[in-house]
């Protein structure tokens, strides 16, 4: 596994060569896989350094003020990145210097002469430079100039969509995890820390954990068959709410609780990582606590269906 660094480590810089994969890679999509599995095998054969090189905040946040909800949080992503198996990963602070960065100078000075490039591998939208300037056949003419060569692959399509960071965005506040899924490549997920809620759970004889996520991104409102993983990978199935719980009365706050199955330990404080399998229903009102309660009963029978005893892995690998 690589670590992550803030600038090329020492003991890199004197390699014979680097080939790196370039982006912003929000939620490492099956997109981002192909760009970051092309990197590895390149570099492999060629028998050269391995990079993966991204930014520790999203271009947008500086750009345009506003930076998308995330798929997953830094920390994730990193941790995701280094499961490749790149020898090292690159995380930039893009800033307002780096967005005024010329095309030429990011190539020329950066990727060529800083980085020491020999290689690079893109997607077939990638941009770069002052105001986006800069694309793919200006990256190759570049890079041939600075003394490294550019692959560019093209996108991976999903029911004949172009999988994208920003479509997987929409499937998951669609609540369509399914789908999200199969674009990400493993089951969407939220993490944070656990903390303390209404305990409505509690009183209809379905305790609940309270989940904080340290990302906005939320699945559309409803019910879903989920799973939970503890530290040192412990994973729980679950049925987790996603909602302002309509039944105790309007103006609550969208939260995420989580009744985990055949569970009865307190985990108040724990970071846990909760990952959406399959949306059960919409979210809905009920007349009375005895129906919600009826309802959750019948919630769960459908989640045990649904995750069966295979489906507990977090990571599980969704084929296109």
């Amino acid at each position: 596994m690589s670590r992550h660094f803030e600038s090329l480590p020492e003991g890199l810089k004197t390699a014979p060569g680097r080939i790196a994969a370039l982006g912003v890679f929000d939620g490492v999509h099956r997109g981002h896989a192909r760009i970051l599995e092309e990197a590895i095998a390149w570099a492999r054969e060629a028998r050269v350094v391995a990079l993966a090189m991204t930014f520790a905040t999203h271009p947008d946040a500086v750009i345009r003020g506003e930076s998308p909800r995330l798929i997953v949080s830094l920390a994730r992503r990193i941790e995701i990145l280094e499961s490749f198996g790149f020898d090292a990963t690159l995380l930039l602070a893009f800033n307002e210097r780096w967005s005024r960065i010329p095309a030429r100078q990011f190539a020329e000075e950066f990727l060529g002469r800083g980085l020491g490039l020999t290689g690079a591998v893109v997607g077939a939208n990638f941009r770069f430079g002052h105001r986006a300037e800069g694309d793919v056949d200006l990256l190759r003419r570049l890079g041939e100039a600075a003394g490294f060569a550019v692959r560019v692959l093209e996108p991976v399509r999903f029911e004949g969509e172009v999988i994208s960071s920003s479509l997987v965005r929409s499937r998951v506040e669609a609540g369509e995890v399914e789908k999200a899924a199969a674009m990400l490549g493993r089951p969407f997920h939220l993490r944070g820390q656990v903390v303390l809620g209404q305990r409505r759970g509690h009183t209809l004889g379905f305790p609940t954990v309270n989940l904080a996520p340290g990302t906005l991104l939320r699945p559309a409102g409803g019910v879903y068959a989920t799973v939970l993983e503890r530290s040192q990978g412990r994973q729980y199935a679950s049925v987790t709410n996603v909602g302002v719980c309509p039944t105790f009365g309007p103006g609550a706050p969208v939260t995420v609780e989580t009744h985990i199955l055949d569970f009865d330990e307190e985990i108040y404080g724990e970071e846990v990582g909760v990952a959406f399998h399959h949306r059960l229903r919409g979210e809905q009102r009920f007349a009375t606590p005895a129906a919600l309660a009826a309802q959750i009963a019948t919630d769960i029978a459908g989640a045990r269906r649904l995750l069966g005893r295979g489906a507990s892995l977090t990571d599980e690998p969704v084929t296109l």
